[in-house]
């Protein structure tokens, strides 16, 4: 089987602002191949994604066999080290990496968690993210609930989160993402009020490269740090393992660097 094109779209959804990140949808990436079996892979990056996929991925693919994925992963990242390693260059090779597993299941006739070793059909733990507020609506049609806080006082922020623990009720589980607008004083205060709310964690209330403010939080936060989200590769998860940065890792597959960089960092 060889690769014949490689293609790229990006679907807008309905109110979804045109942005790079356009609503989590993100880019599409189609493998197409000669014996008809198409791979479709969800990437990131917006129109500048799209370009590196375009300008400079397509190349490396086009004629050669899908199934030597690791190494096509490795071609990826060489001919865009230069101006990549983090960001865009790798959320567009998630999605051509994704694509490839796709293709690698439809050729073996199986689910790609089968490929894996795991089995299909397993109920799996979900939660629910909102902005701000839970609705009467989502608090019974969900167990669990994640909610998004902006950049607001500390009374502010407390207030959105006991709004949602009274919605949901005291047994569901309830999370909240400061999405990297916080400082260290400012976790540290919140938490402390949010302790009698059982939240389980906050998810990166500082920016993402801030490795001493993340080691502040981990010997002084009374509630758990999650992060990874927006960390990129394997490489950049060895330092968050191995310095215990965050109690919950959170890495992307459609951002990280794809399946591929996934099974590293889970084997990690």
């Amino acid at each position: 089987m060889k690769i014949t094109a490689v293609r790229t779209l990006q679907p807008i959804a309905e109110n979804s602002p045109p942005d790079w990140r356009t609503s989590l949808g993100q880019i599409l990436v189609i493998i197409e191949t000669d014996t008809g079996l198409t791979g479709y892979g969800v990437g990131g990056g917006g129109a500048a994604g799209m370009h590196v996929i375009d300008a400079v991925l397509a190349d490396l693919l086009i004629g050669e066999d899908p199934d030597n994925i690791e190494d096509h992963w490795q071609n990826m990242y060489a001919a865009t080290l230069a101006f990549g390693r983090k960001g865009i260059a790798i959320m567009a090779i998630s999605g051509v990496d994704l694509a490839l597993w796709d293709l690698k299941g439809k050729a073996a006739n199986k689910p790609v968690a089968e490929l894996l070793g795991g089995t299909t059909g397993q109920p799996l733990p979900t939660y629910a993210t909102v902005w701000d507020t839970v609705s009467e609506e989502d608090a019974a049609s969900h167990q669990a609930f994640k909610v998004h806080l902006g950049k607001r006082s500390v009374d502010e922020l407390v207030t959105a989160v006991e709004q949602a623990r009274t919605a949901i009720g005291p047994d569901k589980d309830l999370m909240v993402d400061a999405w990297m607008f916080w400082d260290i004083e400012t976790t540290l205060k919140v938490a402390e009020k949010l302790l009698p709310l059982g939240v389980v964690w906050i998810e990166e209330p500082i920016p993402a490269d801030d490795f001493k403010g993340y080691a502040i939080l981990r010997d002084e936060c009374p509630i758990p740090i999650a992060g990874g989200e927006h960390e990129f590769t394997s490489a950049a998860f060895e330092y968050l393992i191995s310095e215990k940065l965050h109690q919950v890792l959170q890495p992307d597959v459609n951002w990280c660097g794809g399946l591929t960089e996934l099974i590293k960092i889970y084997d990690s």
